[in-house]
């Protein structure tokens, strides 16, 4: 039995490596990543990543095909989709989006996940919320991301 339970599994802010290590273990089917933050804030970067510790090495984002199948070594699908591009519902329906869903052995990375009501996705599938934000540090200038991770829902 899955000991995750309920939501809010990780309270706070996680490092970008802590991030990958808490979710390299929920790359299996029937998941959905989303994932939130403004444009440039490393979420491409973050999946990019979390696909090459399964030996994956992407090519692109799919911010203009909107989406990119992968497979890993280990046979699991991978759809990621980008809906940066696609402003209303009409072009979410349009594009193909949900029927990426019939495929129930596949996992699911959605970038701009909060262009489309979280409600209206499979409820059987498990379903992972990751904002990143972004703050100025006000010794170096520099700014800081923060991962917040939020397990929504299990099947």
């Amino acid at each position: 039995m899955n000991s995750l339970k309920g939501t809010n599994r990780f309270k706070g802010t996680n490092s970008f490596k802590e991030t990958l290590e808490l979710l390299v273990p929920e790359v299996q089917k029937k998941t959905i990543l989303g994932l939130i933050g403004d444009l440039g804030y490393g979420k491409t970067t973050l999946v990019s990543e979390l696909l090459g510790s399964f030996g994956l090495k992407m090519t692109s984002s799919p911010t203009f095909s909107l989406i990119n199948p992968y497979r890993l070594a280990n046979g699991l699908r991978v759809y990621h989709v980008d809906l940066y591009r696609l402003k209303n519902f009409e072009e979410i329906e349009a594009s193909g989006f949900w029927d990426l869903f019939a495929d129930d052995e596949a996992f699911f990375i959605i970038e701009w996940i909060d262009r489309l009501d979280i409600q209206e996705l499979p409820f059987h599938f498990k379903k992972i919320i990751l904002t990143i934000s972004l703050t100025m540090n006000d010794l170096s200038k520099d700014p800081v991301r923060s991962y917040h991770l939020n397990w929504l829902s299990f099947p």
